[in-house]
């Protein structure tokens, strides 16, 4: 669920309009030139300095061969509309309102999982309406440098359609009331202080009625040296959940030193404590109201430069985590992990070889130990939805009529998961500033893999032609 955060601007061309249709190799089933037009999709947006308005949808049939080209997916069709608003509108020099809002209806077919068995004629229904708004207030008073209070709401409800078993639905309803400020103190010091009061509810006919009130308190600020060199970040958190009954502390205390203007050195420590998510806890058929709260350690230290060309990022990390919230390989359900351990590295490139050229690179190792049940670091025993090898690569070509695209993605395997090779294309052409297409091949390479254990394929080789025209 997401709102459009693209902030307003005034244009000669405050119209414009994109479609696109996707398209998957035809193969197996009776109709497969059909699948040449699997998807298609229409945006349509009008935005000036103070609004941004934007409406549109989505149609795809979905039916992709998988499983080396063996079978074909089936009632995973999927239709779509929604419409959004964004305003923002300064009242005075020091006041500022900004609100953000949309309303989505889908219609799914539910395909099933293959160890499950399929469910050609189930379907789900899922309707949305978001509010998100916020009242900025500059310099308040001596000691404040800026206020922000924020309301939200969320409304979504779900319906099932069962072959098998019975109807159900599902209504969800989230508010949420947040105040902050940042404080004048020095120029040496930041501090942001704030209050945030939310309220889960929902109403469900397989789970009853559930109800969660959140209240929390948090600070987090910034402590500098007179040259800049040094730096000191600590932050806390308080939370307490009526449903858990609980208090849940998060802190973290960070440091920066930047011995140059290109050149820096971090490291933070932390506790973190992640409670249960209202659907963790409480979503039909896929949520485990016995789940506890995952706390841990946390522990990085990165450095980063930029040489000539090169920008360079790197990170070494460790987490030792007590009742870790995963995702059971077998049953997809949400339970803990009693304690477990995790140990590794993340580092990206980018290289800027022109101003129309240019690449990253990045990888992470994620070695894991699930120590849960009396095992230990010598049994080797890895957490099943992790994967150790991580690495991802881009290329990206502009010229002032088109840009191009070239990213590919290794997964490595885990335990419950194998590892894949993935390649994206994309390129765009602009006949004018009011005309540009766009192609892009998603799974260049037409691999077969699975994002989460439980028989979920994911499609193979599809092809996307755009185009966006403004006025």
């Amino acid at each position: 669920m997401n709102i459009i955060t693209k902030k307003g601007e005034n244009s000669d061309t405050p119209f414009s309009i994109t479609l696109e249709n996707g398209s998957f190799i035809p193969s197996l089933s009776s109709d497969s030139a059909m699948s040449l037009l699997d998807s298609q999709k229409i945006t349509m947006s009008y935005t000036t300095d103070h609004i941004v308005a934007t409406a549109g949808g989505q149609a795809a049939r979905n039916e992709y061969t998988y499983d080396d080209g063996n079978a074909v997916r089936d009632n995973a069709q999927m239709y779509e509309g929604y419409a959004g608003l964004n305003l923002d509108t300064a009242l005075s020099d020091e006041l500022s309102i900004q609100s953000k809002n949309l309303v989505s209806y889908q219609d799914l077919g539910v395909p099933g999982g293959l160890g499950w068995g399929l469910t050609p004629k189930d379907a789900q229904e899922n309707t949305l309406a978001q509010t998100h708004n916020s009242l900025i207030m500059k310099s308040p008073t001596e000691k404040l440098n800026e206020v922000r209070a924020e309301i939200d709401y969320v409304y979504g409800r779900t319906f099932f359609h069962d072959d098998d078993y019975q109807d159900s639905t599902h209504n969800k309803h989230k508010g949420l009331v947040q105040i902050d400020g940042d404080w004048n103190i020095s120029e040496l010091i930041t501090l942001t202080s704030g209050i945030l009061y939310s309220v889960d509810h929902v109403e469900s006919t397989d789970v009853g009625k559930n109800t969660r009130s959140t209240l929390s308190a948090y600070a987090h600020g910034g402590f500098y040296s007179s040259d800049g060199r040094f730096s000191v970040y600590p932050s806390v958190n308080l939370s307490y959940l009526s449903d858990l009954v609980t208090l849940s502390p998060n802190a973290s205390l960070g440091a920066v030193y930047a011995p140059s203007d290109t050149t820096e050195i971090r490291m933070t420590v932390s506790y973190a404590e992640n409670t249960p998510t209202f659907s963790e806890l409480y979503w039909p058929f896929m949520g485990n109201e016995d789940l506890e709260t995952e706390k841990g350690w946390n522990a990085d230290m990165g450095f980063s430069t930029e040489i000539g060309i090169l920008s360079y990022e790197g990170a070494l990390f460790a987490r030792d985590i007590y009742n870790a919230i995963t995702y059971d390989s077998t049953t997809w359900l949400p339970g803990n992990i009693a304690h477990s351990l995790y140990a590794g590295t993340e580092q990206s490139f980018s290289l800027t070889f022109s101003p129309q050229l240019s690449a990253q690179v990045s990888y992470q190792y994620n070695k894991s130990y699930d120590l849960s049940s009396g095992q230990t670091i010598s049994d080797n025993v890895e957490v099943s939805t992790v994967r150790k090898h991580v690495a991802k690569a881009s290329l990206f070509f502009n010229k002032e009529k088109y840009d191009i695209a070239l990213s590919g993605e290794y997964l490595g395997a885990s335990t419950s998961l194998d590892d894949v090779i993935l390649i994206n294309l994309s390129s765009t052409y602009r006949f004018s500033e009011k005309l540009s297409a766009y192609a892009a091949v998603d799974n260049l390479l037409n691999a077969s893999y699975e994002l989460a254990s439980g028989g979920y394929p994911m499609p193979g080789m599809k092809v996307r032609l755009g185009g966006t025209a403004r006025f």
